[in-house]
């Protein structure tokens, strides 16, 4: 208790430099949580889902062209294709059409929006949180709708049993509503449609998810499902493969030719890492440097100290206990900060961020812990290595102004 109001007290008594110091080192801070919540997030996408080591996508593979992610369809309905679908190690597979440029209408009203049509497999592989209502049936004429677009269309009526319109014209009636999962998604929709409202089929190519048994034969597969045959739908000869979800997000060398599956930069986010440490940087640096013009006013007091008997424990405590106060004061102003831009940054900028409150508490600890150790390094070097008589004499020497430093 002792150490905590003498704490108070030092920094109370240079106030102007302590809300500097505070100042300075919370917006730096600010900087680097939000780009590190941003990190975090593009490095953990599908992470939601429970099985995404052994969750894979399909893609074709050209034999003398690209790939592309899509399904095992057979447009032609030739004989004699095989898929990695029909597998004995695949224990659960879906198939879902996205549609980017749609819209629907709902009292009147025609709202633009992306859905994806798909089957009640999909929840099983991607297992969005079900706010209320019931997964997909086998009802042609159902839909799902996000929390945000049902609040969008509905405000804060209970959506479940209402209707809408299909820009086909088909009646859907609402019988589920899901909420946002744990982690970002690959995916971005406003409503999940029952793949079975257009049994001749929706003339879009098909995306499909597979997920393997927990053997996981996925070299297996590929392999025997390495040779190139006819399809009369591409002009080259073509193969399917399975990739793992994983690595889709940032797998830039496959073809993705819908807008609702997003992907991200790895080079970006580096970029972004190295700013983040850049700006750390800068601000430990002043901050260690404001505090260094703290401590030179104290010369005196930390002189008369070392003639007392004062051990380098008690220092260390000192030093220690001083810039943990800083250091939580200049978080908690962080996170302020960061709150308050975040809905800006939103808006203008596309830099959205999902809370994800395990993370935010884990950084936060880290950054309390780690920081209050080493920026208390330097003065505890500085201070323990100079006699008292040079303490006490080492104030305003030789023409170097403090107040100015």
């Amino acid at each position: 208790m002792k150490l905590f109001t003498t704490s108070i007290r030092n920094l109370y008594k240079f106030k102007l430099y302590t809300i500097i110091n505070i100042l300075g080192l919370s917006i730096s801070l600010a900087c680097v949580i939000m780009i590190m919540r941003f990190v975090h997030q593009e490095t953990t996408v599908n992470h939601f889902a429970t099985d995404l080591d052994r969750t894979y996508i399909m893609t074709i593979e050209e034999e003398m062209g690209h790939t592309l992610f899509g399904g095992s369809e057979n447009w032609s309905y030739e004989k004699g294709l095989t898929s990695p679908i029909n597998d004995e190690a695949v224990e659960v597979f879906t198939s879902f059409v996205p549609f980017e440029e749609d819209y629907i209408t709902s009292n009147n009203i025609q709202y633009k929006t992306k859905l994806i049509a798909t089957d009640s497999n999909f929840f099983k592989i991607l297992p969005y949180p079900m706010l209320y209502g019931s997964n997909l049936t086998d009802t042609p004429n159902e839909t799902i709708l996000t929390s945000e677009f049902a609040i969008k269309l509905f405000g804060n009526d209970d959506p479940i049993g209402k209707t809408i319109t299909l820009s086909t014209g088909d009646i859907l009636r609402v019988i589920g509503v899901i909420g946002d999962p744990l982690s970002k998604s690959f995916l971005e929709f406003d409503l999940i449609v029952n793949q079975k409202l257009q049994p001749m089929g929706w003339r879009r190519m098909k995306q499909t998810l597979v997920m393997l048994n927990k053997s996981n034969n996925v070299d297996r597969i590929n392999k025997i499902h390495s040779s190139f045959f006819e399809l009369s739908a591409f002009r080259n000869n073509i193969r399917f493969q399975l990739t793992p979800l994983k690595d889709f997000y940032f797998e830039s060398s496959i073809i993705n030719l819908s807008p609702i599956l997003i992907q991200g930069n790895r080079d970006s986010l580096m970029v972004m890492l190295i700013v983040s440490l850049l700006t750390l940087f800068v601000g430990i640096f002043n901050f260690i440097n404001i505090y260094s013009v703290i401590n030179m006013k104290r010369e005196r007091e930390f002189g008369i100290k070392k003639i007392y008997g004062a051990s380098l424990s008690q220092l260390a405590s000192q030093f220690l206990f001083e810039n943990l106060i800083l250091v939580l004061v200049a978080i908690f102003c962080a996170w302020f900060f960061t709150e308050v831009s975040s809905t800006i940054l939103a808006e203008r900028l596309s830099f959205a961020v999902k809370p994800n409150l395990q993370f935010d508490i884990w950084l936060s600890i880290s950054i309390i812990v780690i920081l209050s150790i080493v920026v208390s390094v330097y003065p505890f070097i500085r201070y323990t290595k100079s006699s008292p008589i040079t303490s006490l004499r080492s104030v305003n020497v030789s023409g170097v102004s403090v107040a100015s430093r």
